[in-house]
C-alpha cells in the first residue's frame, strides 16, 4: 500500500492543551462543540478506516472527562470504536516528558481492534539490564538532546546555528539564578531577596541533564516559566534546544517569525511520538492489505 493510500484512509484531528483548560469557558466549549460537528462531516464524507486524534491534554487535567465523553459519543455514532490512552512522550523514545492522551478510532465494520503497544522506553534504573536484552532502552535525557550544542549564557548566541541564542535576561533575574543548582528554583534560595517575589516553585527553575526535559510550551523563552532554565547555563531555552527535545531533527525548517516558530514547537506533537504511534496503527489495521 502507498503512502498515498494509507493517507485516504486515516483521518488525523490534533487538539491543544489550551482548548482543554479552557473547556469551562463558554465561547471556548461551543468552539468545540462546532468542531467536533466538523469530524462529524468528514467523517461521512471520508469514511476512513481509521481516526486518529492526538490530544494535547495534561493528566492533572483529566477532569475535563465530559469533553471525551462528548468525542466518544459522536465518533461511535458515526461507526467508530475508540481505544484512548495516557502515553507520556519519552516511553516512545522523546527526550521530555509530555503526558498526553491519544484517542484511535476504528471503524467497527472492519472487525479489527486497535491495542497500545508497551512502550520501549522508561526511566527506571533497572532498564540497563533489559536493554542488554534488547527488551527495553533508558529514557532519552536533555543531556542525549543538547550536549552537543554551544554551551550560552544570557544574551549569547552560536554564530553556525541561526536557531540557537539566548534571550537577554534582566540582571536581577540572572542574580535569582546564577547559584540553583539543576533541578531546583531560585524560589528555592536561602537568602530571601534572591527569591522571585510571586509564583510557584515550579517556575524559575533548572532542567536536569540526565533526565528528560520538562513539557515544551509555548513560552519555553520565557525564564519565569515552569521549568524553562537550562541546567546550568543562566538562561531560558533556546529554539533549537526545544526544537530537538520536541524530537524535530535539525534539517526541519521552521516558518513564520520568532514567535511563530517558538509556537509551532510548542504545540507540536512531537514527530518521533507521532511516528510510533501510525506504526502501530499501520501495522495492526492495515497489515493484511
Amino acid at each position: 500500500m502507498t503512502r498515498e493510500e494509507i493517507y485516504k484512509r486515516i483521518m488525523v484531528c490534533e487538539k491543544k492543551e489550551r482548548d482543554f483548560l479552557e473547556v469551562g469557558n463558554t465561547r471556548t466549549a461551543n468552539r468545540y462543540h462546532n468542531e467536533i460537528q466538523k469530524w462529524e462531516e468528514l467523517l461521512n464524507q471520508l469514511n476512513p478506516k481509521m481516526e486518529k486524534e492526538l490530544n494535547e491534554y495534561r493528566r492533572g487535567y483529566y477532569k475535563q472527562q465530559e469533553v471525551i465523553d462528548k468525542i466518544e459519543k459522536s465518533f461511535s455514532k458515526q461507526g467508530y470504536s475508540l481505544v484512548k490512552k495516557i502515553v507520556n512522550a519519552y516511553e516512545y523514545g522523546v527526550p521530555q516528558s509530555r503526558e498526553r492522551v491519544i484517542l484511535v478510532g476504528v471503524r467497527k465494520d472492519i472487525n479489527k481492534s486497535f491495542v497500545f503497544e508497551t512502550p520501549l522506553y522508561s526511566l527506571d534504573e533497572s532498564v540497563y539490564q533489559m536493554e542488554l536484552l534488547g527488551e527495553k532502552k533508558k529514557a532519552l535525557t536533555f543531556r542525549d538532546a543538547t550536549e552537543d550544542l554551544q554551551s550560552l549564557e544570557n544574551g549569547e548566541k552560536s554564530y553556525t546555528d541561526p536557531l540557537h541564542w539566548a534571550i537577554t535576561h534582566p540582571e536581577h533575574v540572572i542574580e535569582w539564578l546564577i547559584d540553583v543548582p539543576e533541578g531546583h528554583s531560585a524560589h528555592e534560595n536561602e537568602n530571601p531577596e534572591l527569591r522571585p517575589p510571586s509564583g510557584f516553585n515550579t517556575t524559575y527553575k533548572r532542567n536536569v541533564w540526565n533526565e528528560p526535559c520538562s513539557t515544551i510550551s509555548t513560552n519555553f523563552s520565557m525564564i519565569s516559566g515552569c521549568r524553562n532554565v537550562h541546567p546550568t547555563d543562566t538562561r531560558s531555552l533556546t529554539i533549537r534546544e526545544a526544537a530537538r527535545v520536541q524530537s524535530f531533527p535539525d534539517e526541519f525548517v521552521f516558518c513564520g517569525n520568532w514567535g511563530e516558530i517558538r509556537k509551532s514547537i510548542g504545540n507540536a506533537v512531537p514527530p518521533i511520538l507521532a511516528r510510533a504511534i501510525a506504526k502501530e496503527i499501520i501495522g495492526q489495521i492495515f497489515k493484511e492489505e
